[in-house]
């Protein structure tokens, strides 16, 4: 499982590549899409912020590994949904 501190750098670290692949896509395109990028980003941010209120306040029916795994499993295929999203927005 790792350390919460450990997961919450996880977090952080792919939540920052989502944001980071949209602002690069921003300075290729220019402004055309703008406002859609800025709502990737704005829901990249607010998954960031739900995964860090379940890392604080994790069910306490659940044993902490088997809690935890599932957080990064919701993770991932969060973080590939909003990549999905920028993805299709640049076959536009």
């Amino acid at each position: 499982m790792g350390n919460l501190r450990t997961i919450k750098k996880d977090v952080k670290y792919l939540i920052s590549e989502v944001v980071d692949d949209c602002v690069i896509y921003l300075e290729l395109n220019g402004e055309e899409k703008q406002e859609k990028v800025f709502d990737i980003i704005g829901d990249a941010l607010d998954l960031q912020d739900e995964f860090f209120d379940k890392i604080n306040c994790p069910v306490k029916d659940i044993k902490p590994a088997v809690y935890f795994k599932g957080i990064i499993e919701e993770l991932l295929k969060g973080v590939d949904g909003v990549s999905e999203r920028l993805s299709e927005l640049s076959k536009q």
